[in-house]
């Protein structure tokens, strides 16, 4: 129960209000690949193919290296400040 010195209002009427909202999301994700532009010094997207159905493996596995800078990212205050908050 969320409470306020006026007002009581319960969990489940705000779960009611919102789920009579639309929400909109926007995917701003870029793909990754091995043209990806990266940070100078960075390295550059790589990926291997480790199992394949194609060549009789049970699934399918790749193998991916690259930097934490690569495509669409956070970067948190520990990436440039010693003690800093991290994911």
């Amino acid at each position: 129960m969320f409470s306020n010195t006026n007002v009581n209002v319960s969990s489940d009427s705000i779960e009611s209000a919102l789920s009579n909202q639309e929400m909109k999301y926007y995917d701003l994700t870029a793909p990754i690949t091995t043209k990806t532009v990266v940070f100078p010094g960075d390295p550059q997207f790589k990926t291997k193919i480790v199992c394949s159905l194609k060549n009789g493996a049970p699934f399918n596995l790749c193998c991916m290296e690259y930097g934490n800078h690569t495509g669409t990212h956070m970067d948190y205050p520990a990436h440039t400040e010693e003690g800093g908050k991290t994911m």
